[in-house]
């Protein structure tokens, strides 16, 4: 009788230790959850760029280059834990050398702004990305890849938040855009 017990208690702690090993299925337990990101867009008044050689008159002949941001995307994820969105962006920018264009590379600037559900600005970063030019057709395309967090968010509140991209200016370049463009409608 001892040798039909041992067997059952072996494989009783068997199955039970087995129970432990068991992958988690409860979605909720998750740390990290895969989202819907907030829209994503591009501010239409930083959209295009004609940059022109620094103090020169705003003429064709003295152009540099004309960029644009052409497309713009991202994933995103909550992290329970703390409360807040991990955010992986991608943006890709083109660009036109321009007769003033003087190397076969030039840097810009760009940057991505969060705004919450009552259009605040929470967040804003500057990246740069290097344009590479042809030599023979003097265009250029750039992808660049970011990330970036956005505090105190569940799935639930970041649909609520927008996010843009947009080219880093000056105020001249800036007014220049907005003139050519035209206002944002809302």
């Amino acid at each position: 009788m001892n040798f039909l017990l041992r067997p059952a208690v072996l494989l009783a702690v068997l199955l039970l230790t087995s129970c432990s090993s068991v992958p988690e299925v409860n979605s909720f337990s998750k740390n990290a959850i895969v989202v819907d990101c907030p829209t994503i867009g591009i501010l239409k008044e930083a959209e295009k760029l004609k940059r022109f050689r620094l103090g020169s008159s705003k003429e064709p002949a003295n152009l540099v280059m004309n960029a644009r941001i052409s497309r713009v995307g991202g994933k995103c994820r909550v992290i329970q834990s703390n409360l807040q969105a991990e955010v992986n962006a991608g943006i890709e920018v083109l660009a036109d050398g321009g007769p003033e264009l003087k190397e076969d590379s030039a840097q810009l600037e760009y940057f991505v702004a969060v705004t919450d559900p009552d259009e605040k600005i929470v967040s804003r970063e500057k990246f740069a990305v290097k344009l590479e030019f042809g030599k023979d057709s003097r265009k250029a395309r750039a992808v660049d890849y970011v990330s970036f967090s956005i505090p105190n968010a569940t799935p639930e509140v970041l649909r609520g938040y927008r996010i843009f991209y947009g080219i880093q200016m000056t105020r001249d370049e800036l007014d220049r855009s907005i003139n050519q463009n035209g206002p944002v409608n809302k």
